[in-house]
Parts: structure tokens; sequence; C-alpha cells
């Protein structure tokens, strides 16, 4: 008999508690449980302890730092207020933009970020404030959403 890695004992001198039975394999495993749900959530709520909702029901606000030569400023200026969501509120004569982005997700964020980086004359973009806010129907609005 060998006493490879493949033998039961050496799978158990090793500390390996898996039998090899198909039954009862990590696989077949039970999934663990769901985290609990947020005491203050509405009942339509499907989000974790958290508090955290969809992400269609959320405001995200950032704001970036753009740095950038100088002579390409201008215009990635002008191409950064041509996306959707963000909007330069000055620094163009120092090639330091300061600029805000309103969206509706964190990957909306990211990928506009990314945008922004890859742009002609853009040495770095950078991310230094982001707040979300979940977002709430208001019945003066007619057709909102209700809970």
């Amino acid at each position: 008999m060998s006493s490879g890695p493949s033998s039961p004992s050496a799978s158990s001198r090793a500390g390996a508690s898996w039998s090899g039975c198909s039954t009862c394999s990590p696989a077949r495993r039970a999934p663990p449980e769901a985290p609990p749900r947020c005491p203050r959530a509405p009942p339509a709520c499907p989000g974790p302890a958290s508090g955290r909702r969809s992400l269609a029901e959320e405001f995200h606000v950032s704001s970036l730092v753009v740095h950038c030569r100088r002579e390409h400023a201008g215009t990635a200026a002008a191409a950064i207020e041509a996306m959707e969501g963000l909007e330069v509120h000055g620094g163009i004569a120092e090639g330091k933009l300061v600029v805000t982005l309103e969206t509706t997700s964190e990957a909306a964020i990211v990928e506009r970020l990314n945008a922004i980086q890859v742009m002609d004359g853009v040495l770095a973009a950078t991310l230094v404030f982001h707040h979300a806010e979940p977002i709430e129907p208001c019945e003066a609005i007619p057709g909102s959403r209700t809970p």
C-alpha cells in the first residue's frame, strides 16, 4: 500500500478534513446564511444589514482633481464638461481642474474617472470626495416611486 499524498492516512496526517465522500464534499455544503436585514429598512428593501439599497435608488456626489498639462487644460476641461454629470469649477489656468460628478452608481464614478485619466494631456485624475444618499420618493413629484 502506498503512503503517498492520495492515501487516506496521508490526508488525515496532513490535517485534511474532507474524506472524499461526494455527499459531504465542500461543494455540496449548504451556502452561508444571508446577512440579516436592516431593521430600519422598509419591507421592499433587499439590502443587507448595512442598510444599502439597490444602485438605482442612490445618488452619488463626488469631487475630483484633474491635473493636466497647462497647454491642454482648456481642451480637457471642455471634454470633461461634455460628459454627463460632470462640471468643471476652476483651475484651468493652473492645469489643476476642480471637478464635481453626480451619478446614480459607484460604477459610473469609476467609469468616468477612467475616461478622464486616458484623455490627452491629463497627467492624473484623483477622487478626493465621495458621498452617497438614498433617493427618497417625493409625493409632490407626479410619478415618483413609493417604497
